[in-house]
């Protein structure tokens, strides 16, 4: 039987984690059309097969991720007070935006790249915006991931009242199947481990 994997383009992934990671908008496009072929699909991941030893079996992630990006490539970030002058210009969660500092960014990169940082930061010519970087993970919202959150014969969520409560609304054949998802039975008088 075939084994089935999410495809991933190097590009397009690489594209992402740059940005992600604060790479100056005019490197992302440049340097991902030298870097990304450079990554093969080893089971399901992108893994780096280039030409540097050092950095041989890194995944992509690993390879963008900024605290690498800065030590082997660190021509490809703004300066520190660049990245302030962002915050102050685009503001943020505790910032107001400030039209002085967008006047002195936009003077400080041009008006290119001031268009692409004003997208990144997901800000217009009035409002704030948010930092660009990783997006918190969000919860599994699949119907298992709930089923185990709300399972009464798990250890975690051990609870002899609400097995009865499953016991008496859906019955007995279908109560056993749901204790037998958790390592149970019907009647267990305490967690498996």
């Amino acid at each position: 039987m075939p084994v089935e994997f999410e495809y991933k383009d190097p590009h397009l992934v690489m594209e992402d984690l740059f940005i992600k990671a604060g790479v100056q908008p005019s490197v992302v496009r440049s340097e991902r059309e030298i870097y990304a072929p450079q990554f093969k699909h080893i089971n399901g991941e992108l893994i780096y097969r280039g030409s540097q030893t050092d950095f041989l079996g890194m995944t992509i992630e690993e390879w963008c991720a900024p605290e690498h990006l800065k030590k082997i490539k660190p021509h490809w970030f703004f300066a520190d007070n660049l990245q302030s002058l962002e915050e102050d210009a685009f503001g943020g969660p505790k910032n107001r935006p400030n039209l002085t500092a967008r006047g002195k960014l936009l003077r400080e990169v041009g008006p290119s790249c001031y268009e692409d940082l004003m997208l990144r930061w997901g800000a217009t010519h009035t409002t704030n915006g948010i930092r660009p970087g990783p997006k918190p993970k969000e919860k599994d919202r699949s119907p298992d991931s709930a089923a185990k959150a709300n399972n009464p014969w798990l250890a975690a969520n051990w609870n002899i009242t609400a097995q009865g409560r499953v016991l008496a609304g859906l019955g007995a054949e279908k109560a056993a199947a749901i204790a037998k998802a958790a390592g149970s039975y019907i009647g267990a008088t305490r967690p498996t481990r």
